[in-house]
C-alpha cells in the first residue's frame, strides 16, 4: 500500500509550501479551539492526516476496503512522526474520522471521514508550511514514484511507453482532484506495481476512471481501447477445458484436432455431462452471455432485466462465497449446472489460507495477466507499438489497432481454445466488434 503525495512547490520567499485538499465544511481552527488536545499537536499534521483519509478514496481506490482507507503505519511514522497515533486518536475522538475494527492477521485498521458525502461535499485547497512535515513527505514522494529495478527489467517492454510522448489533455472545468490524476501523467509522476494476488500490472492508467481515458494522448494521438468482452467469463473457459481434460481425455484430444469453433462446441455438446459447458462457451464467445442470463431471469421471474443489471448480478455470483444464493444465481445454476459446480469447486479447493472463496478470482486474474502481459504484449511484432494495459484491455494509437487486435485474437484463441469477442473503443465514442 502506498499513500498519495501532493506536488511540492516553493513560493517567492523560498518557503516550502504544500497544497492539500480537504472537505470545504472542515474548520480545524474552530475544532482545536473548542476541543483543545491534551497532547501538543501540530495543526498541519492533523490536516495532512485528514487529507489522506479524505482523498484516498479518490486517488487510490485500491487502498479502499469496504469503504475504509487503509493507511500504512510505517509510512505514517515517516510523515507524521512516531506519535502519529495521538493525531489519529484526536481526530477520532472529535468525530472527524472513524476507525474500523482491527482483526489480527486478517485486516488492518481502516479509516474514513465521519459524516462526509464525497458526492455532495465541495473541496477546498489548504496550504501547509510545516517544513519538517513537507520535507518528510517529499522524501516519501520521491520513493512513491521510483519504479523498482525488477519492474523496469521484467516489464521494460511496457514501461518504455511511459515517456514524454504520453500526455493528457486536462479540461479547465474538471474538479481539482480529477485534474490531479491527469496531472500525474502530464508531469511524469508514474506508478507501476504488480500485485501478488492476480499478478496484475497496476499503473497510472489502471487507476484512471474510464471517462478520463478520452483525455489521454500518445505523440499527440488519442488512444484506442481494445477490450475483451465478458473477460473474466471468457478466461474461465480455460478452467472448463481443464475439467474436460481431466474427466474425458479422449474428447479433449479430439477437440485439439478440430479447427472450426462451431464444430468444437458441437463436439462438446454431444457429451451429456458437457452440454451446459458447450452452451456457456457459445454464449460467452458470441458476446451474448449477459443477454442470455437476463432472458432466463425474465422468463422465470417475469421481471425485465437489462444487460448491465445482469452483468452486475453475475459478477456478484461469480465472486461470492460458494454458499451464497439469490434468485439470479439460481438462474445461472439452472442454465449452466456443471459450470456452476466447477466454479464453486475452485472456490473451495485452492491454496489460499484466508478467504478461500477468492481462489476462483485469483485463478482468472492470473490467467488474464499471463496472457495479456506475458504473451500478447511480448509478441515480437508489437515491439515498436505503443501499448498501455488496463488488465483485460490494451490501449494503443489508431494506426496500430488492427495489428494489436489480430494478435490479441490469435493469441487468446490459441491459449484458451476459442475465439474471444473483442470491442474497440475510439475516444469512448464509436465501438466496433471483432468476433
Amino acid at each position: 500500500m502506498k499513500f498519495i503525495y501532493i506536488i511540492l512547490r516553493k513560493n517567492n520567499e523560498d518557503t516550502y509550501m504544500k497544497k492539500i485538499e480537504l472537505p470545504s465544511t472542515l474548520d480545524i481552527d474552530i475544532i482545536l479551539k473548542q476541543n483543545q488536545p491534551v497532547n501538543t499537536l501540530k495543526k498541519d499534521r492533523l490536516l495532512y492526516l485528514i487529507h489522506l483519509v479524505y482523498y484516498m478514496v479518490v486517488m487510490y481506490p485500491d487502498n479502499i476496503i469496504n469503504g475504509w482507507a487503509i493507511l500504512n503505519s510505517q509510512e505514517l511514522k515517516k510523515s507524521i512522526g512516531n506519535d502519529y497515533t495521538k493525531y489519529l486518536q484526536y481526530l477520532i475522538e472529535n468525530k472527524i474520522i472513524e476507525r474500523s475494527y482491527y482483526l489480527p492477521g486478517i485486516t488492518s485498521y481502516g479509516y474514513r471521514m465521519a459524516n462526509v458525502n464525497h458526492d455532495l461535499i465541495h473541496h477546498k485547497i489548504v496550504q501547509i508550511t510545516d517544513k519538517t512535515l513537507v520535507n518528510r513527505i517529499k522524501k516519501l514522494n520521491e520513493v512513491q514514484y521510483v519504479i523498482s529495478t525488477n519492474l523496469k527489467k521484467n516489464y521494460k517492454y511496457l514501461k518504455k511507453w511511459f515517456n514524454a510522448k504520453l500526455t493528457a489533455d486536462i479540461p479547465e472545468d474538471l474538479q481539482h482532484h480529477h485534474k490531479y490524476k491527469l496531472g500525474n501523467i502530464t508531469e511524469k509522476r508514474y506508478r507501476m506495481s504488480v500485485d501478488s494476488f492476480g499478478k496484475r500490472l497496476h499503473t497510472n492508467l489502471t487507476n484512471l476512471p474510464k471517462d478520463f481515458r478520452q483525455y489521454l494522448r500518445y505523440n499527440g494521438q488519442s488512444l484506442v481501447e481494445i477490450d475483451i468482452k465478458n473477460s473474466q467469463f471468457y478466461m474461465a473457459i480455460k478452467l472448463l477445458m481443464n475439467h474436460i481434460q481431466s474427466t474425458n481425455s479422449e474428447i479433449f484430444n479430439t477437440l485439439n484436432d478440430i479447427k472450426d469453433q462451431g464444430d468444437k462446441i458441437y463436439c462438446i455438446s454431444e457429451v451429456d455431462e458437457f452440454k451446459d459447458i458447450a452452451k456457456y462457451i457459445n454464449d460467452v464467445t458470441t458476446g451474448m452471455f449477459y443477454e442470455s442470463l437476463a432472458e432466463g431471469f425474465t422468463a422465470k421471474h417475469d421481471i425485465s432485466l437489462e444487460r448491465d443489471d445482469a452483468k452486475k448480478l453475475m459478477l456478484r455470483v461469480m465472486f461470492s462465497k460458494p454458499n451464497y444464493n439469490d434468485s439470479f444465481k439460481s438462474v445461472f445454476k439452472e442454465r449452466y449446472p456443471v459450470v456452476a459446480e466447477i466454479f464453486n469447486q475452485k472456490k473451495r479447493v485452492n491454496k489460499l489460507r484466508i478467504d478461500k472463496y477468492k481462489g476462483l478470482a485469483q485463478s482468472l486474474q492470473r490467467i488474464e495477466s499471463g496472457l495479456m502481459l506475458r504473451n500478447i504484449c511480448k509478441n515480437e511484432a508489437l515491439v515498436d507499438v505503443p501499448m498501455f494495459t488496463i488488465h483485460d484491455s490494451i490501449m494503443t494509437t489508431p494506426d496500430n489497432v488492427e495489428l494489436v487486435t489480430n494478435i490479441m485474437i490469435t493469441t487468446l484463441t490459441n491459449e484458451i481454445g476459442f475465439n474471444p469477442s473483442i470491442s474497440t473503443k475510439y475516444n469512448n465514442a464509436n465501438e466496433f466488434n471483432y468476433l
